[in-house]
């Protein structure tokens, strides 16, 4: 008898965990896509609210192991941003997405969404644990982009269209 509830337990555990986010349910991001950077919180909380993409990377990266961080910079080598992974500790993954300083909001909404999209991808691979299992696992699956002196740079078609739906998302054609 008590094999009905847990197997109907896990049945409708599974079909929530299956379920597309709304916008109300991520309002906690926070605990999986961190920045402490006031614009990009507000810029994060805006992007789950008006673009479906967007709020699916989030909510993908809610059920994972995988904590980025994000932050703004001035120095990136003429790229809208980039992905790096940091540690993996007790069980979780940090990575960190750096964006370009002086871009539009639909621009930030679109990199950050390509980069979130390289972070599922990293979440969906449990193996990557480090920069070099992370070099690993994009030279097999991904394309090679340009190097920036000793730093490489990969791609994938997911990362390149989830950037392209949040921007179509995302704001208006004037930006």
């Amino acid at each position: 008898m008590q094999t009905v509830p847990l197997v109907l337990g896990a049945v409708v555990g599974a079909l929530l965990a299956a379920a597309p986010a709304r916008a109300g349910e991520l309002r906690d991001f926070e605990h999986h896509v961190r920045t402490t950077d006031l614009y990009l919180r507000e810029l994060i909380r805006d992007a789950v609210d008006t673009s479906p993409t967007f709020r699916a990377l989030v909510a993908r990266l809610q059920r994972s192991d995988v904590i980025v961080y994000v932050s703004r910079e001035g120095t990136l080598p003429s790229v809208d941003g980039q992905l790096t992974f940091r540690v993996a500790s007790g069980g979780v993954r940090y990575l960190a997405i750096r964006l370009a300083w002086n871009r539009t909001p639909r621009r930030h909404v679109a990199s950050l969404a390509h980069e979130l999209q390289h972070a599922v991808e990293i979440a969906d691979a449990p193996w990557v644990v480090d920069e070099a299992t992370l070099e690993r696992e994009y030279a097999r699956m991904g394309d090679h982009g340009p190097e920036y002196g000793t730093v490489k740079t990969f791609e994938t078609k997911a990362a390149i269209q989830a950037g392209r739906q949040a921007w179509r998302d995302y704001g208006s054609e004037a930006e």
